[in-house]
């Protein structure tokens, strides 16, 4: 007999950790709250609070991307923001993200402020809350900036990306250990060149916060934990790389995932699913409904996989279900 798994994509795309729905309150969930939603604010500052359901509760926040622990700075008055596009660069100026190149923009560019919070709670066995992040741009007007272009913000500790060990946007430890091998390694092709942005598979996963916001919209539309990777072959070496949304297992044919996702997705961003057959049974091809093959061998026309490969790439898009059939 066949067995079906029924995968609905909504509420899988995102797939490192649990989401923090905007409409949740301190009192139900025991979140930081935000007196200002995520956004555009054309004031040239704007003042934010942040508060708990327990008055006795200490919250700490970080304003550089990173998840707050008790070594962060701890809330204690309103944060004032500034339009964060008037100071240096930083990130943007850093050069060591491919091989052959040593650019970095000379003008300030356009940056938003971002904030991650997490609550302490000391009447609760020293418990911590979930970590709410929210994103900013101050003293900025979105229509005369980026028009009618869909945005989004993606918050991620900068090591997870530029350290020197484990960031997976840079050159990196593996770059310089693969030289140190043999120094004519540098004469090869950028493209054969190995570095910390090759990293492959979930190992080189880290985890990310995002925000999506909707066209000609000054407040977000959604928001999410993620898994990121760096994607794509040759271009993984050029300055400007693309990120991925991570994989998903369906284990043995026996989860159904029919949690309700009302985010959007983007079509560059292909999600990977790896099908494992219970004990006995083995994978005999995938069926999708609602979306498309990342894989242009794979039919279109029946959405039928002819290929019996028990990991797929796909397309997801709002109502796509994927059947993986076991025999």
């Amino acid at each position: 007999m066949i067995t079906k798994v029924l995968v609905n994509l909504l509420s899988l795309a995102l797939v490192s950790a649990k989401a923090v729905k905007n409409t949740q309150t301190a009192a139900e969930y025991d979140l930081p709250v935000f007196n200002l939603e995520s956004g555009f604010y054309e004031e040239s500052s704007v003042n934010l609070k942040i508060e708990t359901s327990d008055p006795d509760a200490i919250i700490y926040y970080t304003i550089d991307g990173s998840i707050p622990n008790e070594n962060s700075t701890v809330y204690e008055s309103p944060i004032t923001f500034n339009n964060k596009s008037l100071e240096e660069n930083i990130l943007s100026a850093y050069k060591q993200i491919e091989p052959s190149q040593n650019f970095a923009p000379i003008e300030k560019i356009n940056k938003a402020n971002v904030i991650r919070a997490i609550a302490k709670y000391p009447n609760k066995n020293n418990t911590f809350s979930e970590v709410v992040s929210k994103t900013y741009w101050v003293g900025m007007n979105r229509n005369s900036l980026y028009g009618d272009l869909l945005l989004i913000s993606l918050m991620t500790d900068p090591d997870n990306l530029f350290d020197y060990e484990k960031g997976i946007y840079v050159l990196g430890k593996d770059y310089d250990d693969w030289i140190n091998e043999n120094p004519d390694n540098i004469k090869l092709n950028n493209y054969l060149k190995k570095a910390n942005y090759g990293r492959k598979g979930k190992a080189s996963e880290v985890p990310a916060f995002i925000e999506y916001f909707p066209a000609e919209k000054n407040r977000q539309g959604f928001s999410d934990n993620v898994g990121i990777r760096i994607m794509g072959a040759v271009e993984v070496t050029v300055t400007s790389k693309k990120f991925k949304k991570g994989g998903f297992t369906i284990n043995g044919g026996s989860m159904v995932f029919n949690k309700e996702y009302k985010g959007l997705y983007f079509k560059e961003n292909v999600l990977y699913l790896t099908a494992t057959p219970a004990q006995g049974r083995t994978f005999k091809y995938w069926k999708i409904k609602n979306c498309k093959f990342a894989n242009p061998n794979y039919s279109v026309n029946t959405n039928k996989s002819k290929f019996k490969k028990a990991t797929v790439g796909i397309y997801p898009s709002k109502g796509c279900k994927v059947v993986a059939y076991f025999k």
